[in-house]
């Protein structure tokens, strides 16, 4: 999952037959659908829903299970579990909960983080390990959690920068971070960290735009950038990628129906998804996706459940995880 976010057919990826993000499906089947876990509804106050949808379609989301309280936290996932982690409401908090994509229901205890990051991490993972980055005042701590297992999570090691407000995405082997607040303002910035292995991260490149709030997505080869708050205070409509096992700039992709932040993003091998998020007077109920290995504009995929002003959580059970 590499992506740590938001919303997440693990096909040719992690070998599994799906891909994850928020659609509503059956929860007998967990492969190839989307989970959007909690966040903020249209009117910005947060909520404990979590939506569901298959990635691989088109159509509306459905309600599929909750939270144990209303989070807006980052989100990673397997092809067997969701997980949220940091915010909760009015809060900042430490806490780790997950729940199974195929039985639904209330999420449960998993640990804590190594220190208090809320205030946005970037998130991403493989089929295994999930990594949260950065957030919290601004902060160039990484930490790891295996996610089949339940505990704490441990220290990984270092960013490049100290940064908050960020995203990130993965392959099967290479997490990347990028864009955010960092300790002398806005920034482009992307570094990443070989996912197995613990260590500082390296410096990867430049993203076209320096902003907070953007969200990424990705598949095993290449991840996506998009949206966000630029510096100056404009919202952005921009998609733009890079090659996840290449360092390098990013380059212009395409774009987003509107200039947005906060959306909701999940992915298969093939498509990435981008759902709901705060176009500066409201938030929205839209999804849309991209053909990750081409390149243009969205197309409508369909709509969740209520507009969505902040879907930082979102999951998908078949790609390691999201950006959050």
């Amino acid at each position: 999952m590499p992506n740590y976010n938001g919303v997440w057919s693990l096909s040719t990826q992690y070998q599994y037959a799906a891909t994850w993000s928020g659609d509503n499906i059956s929860p007998a089947t967990a492969a190839g659908f989307a989970y959007v876990m909690g966040g903020a509804n249209a009117s910005v106050s947060n909520i404990t829903t979590i939506q569901k949808f298959d990635i691989a379609s088109t159509g509306n989301a459905s309600d599929f299970a909750s939270l144990d309280t209303t989070r807006e936290g980052i989100a990673l996932a397997s092809s067997t579990r969701g997980v949220i982690a940091s915010d909760t409401t009015g809060s900042r908090s430490n806490e780790i909960k997950f729940f199974v994509l195929a039985a639904g229901g209330t999420t449960q205890d998993f640990g804590d983080l190594t220190a208090n990051t809320a205030n946005e991490p970037g998130s991403a993972a493989s089929s295994t390990r999930g990594l949260i980055m950065g957030g919290q005042g601004t902060s160039n701590t990484i930490d790891y959690i295996t996610i089949a297992t339940e505990g704490n999570a441990q220290d990984f090691g270092n960013l490049t920068i100290t940064v908050k407000q960020t995203t990130g995405c993965a392959s099967t082997t290479r997490a990347v971070r990028g864009n955010g607040i960092g300790g002398s303002g806005f920034t482009n910035v992307m570094d990443y960290v070989t996912i197995a292995n613990t260590g500082n991260a390296a410096d990867f490149g430049d993203l076209t735009r320096s902003c907070q709030f953007a969200r990424a997505s990705s598949n095993s080869t290449r991840g996506l950038f998009a949206g966000g708050n630029n510096e100056g205070n404009s919202l952005s409509n921009v998609i733009e990628y890079i090659t996840i096992a290449n360092t390098g700039n990013s380059t212009d992709f395409g774009d987003l129906s509107a200039a947005k932040k906060n959306a909701g993003t999940a992915t298969n091998s093939t498509r990435a998804v981008f759902a709901g998020g705060f176009t500066g007077s409201a938030g929205v109920n839209v999804i849309e996706y991209v053909t990750i290995g081409t390149t243009g504009n969205v197309t409508d995929f369909g709509d969740l459940t209520l507009g969505m002003a902040d879907t930082r959580s979102t999951v998908s059970g078949s790609h390691g995880g999201i950006a959050a």
